[in-house]
């Protein structure tokens, strides 16, 4: 039988095996690793996405799209509607 680290027998007391998972002691500076990581990849996609949107609002504003859009779009003033009053 292949041995799976501490344990010889699974009728042990499990608070005597102490831990049995890789890279002990190595937890606060793999939170740190991932932090960084996060932290990294987050600006970078903030970077990212910002230049890409630029871009796209220019290429809008070059070529009239957005005018054109915003004019289609435009609201229709509103039209004075009559009073009525129940006396009448």
């Amino acid at each position: 039988m292949i041995r799976t680290g501490p344990v010889e027998s699974w009728t042990a007391q499990p608070e005597g095996l102490g831990a049995i998972y890789p890279f002990l002691g190595w937890e606060g500076l793999m939170i740190l690793m991932v932090a960084a990581l996060w932290v990294g990849w987050t600006v970078w996609q903030l970077r990212s996405e910002s230049e890409e949107y630029a871009r796209t609002a220019q290429a809008v504003r070059e070529t009239g799209e957005l005018a054109a859009a915003l004019a289609e779009s435009e609201p229709e003033p509103p039209q004075p509607q009559s009073v009525r009053s129940d006396r009448d």
